[in-house]
C-alpha cells in the first residue's frame, strides 16, 4: 500500500509537466502545424437594401351591402350569387299591397285638396268682386262703414282660405308623393354595376329596414390591404408602390392610404394600396414586399463558411497568426456574400480561400 502511494506520489510532478509549455529551465514554444495557399478577408459592415415582407388581402374598391327601406315579404329574388348587375337593375321585389293602399289614399286626398282650393278661389273671387262693388258705394256714400267692414272682412277671411288650402294642396301633394316613393321601395335595385358576392334572403322571408339583404362588388378596381408592422410607420407614404404576390403572379400596388393610428394589440398599421392587373378578386392573399429599406449587415464571403455535420463556422485568424475554427450564426445571402448575425465582429479576420485547407490551431503562414 504505501509502495502504491509513492508511485502515484512521485507520478503526479510528470503529468503536471506534461501539461505545461515550460520545460528545464526555459520555455519552450508549442509546436503548430503550418497552413498555407489560403487568403483572408475582414469581416466588415455593408448597408444593402432590404425588402421586408407582410400578408395583405385583396378587396373590392366599393363593396355595397344592400338593404330595404322598407319592411314586408320578399315576394321574388331576381339575382344570385356570382351574377353580373347593371346599376338600377332590379334585385328583388317585396310585397307592396300595403303601400299600394296608402297611395291610393294619398291620391284622394290631394284629389280632395283640390277640390277645396278651387272652391275656396272661387270664393276668394266673387268676395273680391263684391268688396269693389262696395268699395265704389262707400266712396259715393250710398253704404254705412259697419256694411263695408263686414264686406272687406268677408274678403280677407276668403283670402286667407285661399292660401290655407293652397298649403293643404302642397301638403297633400307632398304625402302622395311619400307613399308613392315608399312604394317605390318594394323595388330593390342595385346601386352600382358590378357582382353579387353574397345574397342573404330567400322568397318567404321578411325583410327589416337597414338589413343587409345583397352585396355587390364592384370589381373593375381592387384595393390591397396590409397591416404593417409599426415601426414602418414613417417609412411608408401615399403614392409608393409596393410589391405584390398573388396566387404566383406579380403585381404592383400604390399606396393610397396610410391609417395612422396603431393596433395596440398586434402593433400594426395598416395600409391601402390600389391594384390592378387580370385574376384579381375579394378575398386573395397577397404577399407585399416593401421595397426601399437600408440596414446594416456584417459581412463574409459565402467561400469562408464552413459547415462540420450540424454545425456553421468560419477560420478567423488572431494577430498572432493562429487559425480557430469559430461558430457563427448567418442570416442571409446577398450573392456571394453571407450576414453573420452572431460568433464575429466588425473587423475579425477569416480565410476567405482555401478554407477547405485550413485546421483548428494551425499557424498562418508558418511555424512556431
Amino acid at each position: 500500500m504505501k509502495r502504491m502511494l509513492l508511485i502515484t506520489i512521485l507520478a503526479a510532478p510528470l503529468l503536471l509537466g506534461g501539461c505545461s509549455e515550460k520545460t528545464g529551465q526555459g520555455e519552450a514554444e508549442v509546436q503548430r502545424k503550418s497552413i498555407t495557399g489560403v487568403e483572408t478577408t475582414t469581416a466588415t459592415f455593408k448597408t444593402y437594401p432590404e425588402s421586408i415582407e407582410a400578408a395583405g388581402t385583396i378587396k373590392a374598391a366599393t363593396i355595397g351591402a344592400v338593404s330595404s327601406k322598407a319592411m314586408g315579404t320578399v315576394t321574388a329574388v331576381m339575382v344570385k350569387e356570382g351574377q353580373r348587375v347593371k346599376k338600377g337593375q332590379v334585385l328583388l321585389t317585396i310585397d307592396d299591397s300595403d303601400m299600394a293602399q296608402k297611395v291610393a289614399g294619398a291620391e284622394a286626398g290631394l284629389k280632395e285638396a283640390g277640390f277645396g282650393l278651387e272652391s275656396a278661389r272661387r270664393q276668394a273671387q266673387l268676395t273680391e268682386a263684391t268688396y269693389q262693388r262696395y268699395a265704389k258705394l262707400f266712396e259715393a256714400n250710398a253704404l254705412s262703414r259697419q256694411e263695408f267692414d263686414n264686406i272687406t272682412l268677408q274678403r280677407d277671411t276668403a283670402r286667407l282660405n285661399l292660401a290655407g288650402m293652397e298649403e293643404s294642396v302642397r301638403r297633400a301633394s307632398a304625402g302622395a308623393e311619400e307613399a308613392r316613393v315608399y312604394k317605390g321601395y318594394a323595388r330593390v335595385v342595385a346601386p352600382f354595376a358590378g357582382v353579387v358576392s353574397e345574397k342573404k334572403i330567400d322568397v318567404g322571408s321578411m325583410t327589416a329596414p337597414g338589413t343587409p339583404l345583397i352585396t355587390i362588388e364592384d370589381d373593375s378596381k381592387f384595393v390591397l390591404e396590409a397591416s404593417l408592422d409599426g415601426r414602418l410607420a414613417g417609412l411608408i407614404r401615399p403614392g409608393m408602390d409596393l410589391r405584390a404576390s398573388i396566387d404566383g403572379n406579380e403585381y404592383t400596388a400604390r399606396v393610397t392610404e396610410v391609417i395612422p393610428s396603431i393596433d395596440s394589440a398586434t402593433r400594426t398599421f395598416l395600409v391601402k394600396a390600389s391594384i390592378k392587373g387580370d385574376g384579381l378578386r375579394t378575398g386573395l392573399y397577397a404577399k407585399v414586399t416593401i421595397p426601399g429599406v437600408e440596414r446594416q449587415a456584417l459581412i463574409v464571403p459565402a467561400a469562408s463558411i464552413v459547415a462540420k455535420g450540424q454545425l456553421t463556422g468560419v477560420y478567423t485568424v488572431d494577430k498572432k497568426g493562429v487559425v480557430a475554427y469559430t461558430l457563427i450564426r448567418v442570416a442571409g445571402a446577398y450573392g456571394d456574400e453571407v450576414e453573420v448575425i452572431s460568433g464575429l465582429t466588425e473587423g475579425d479576420q477569416v480565410i476567405s480561400k482555401g478554407a477547405e485547407a485550413a485546421f483548428d490551431g494551425g499557424l498562418l503562414g508558418g511555424v512556431r
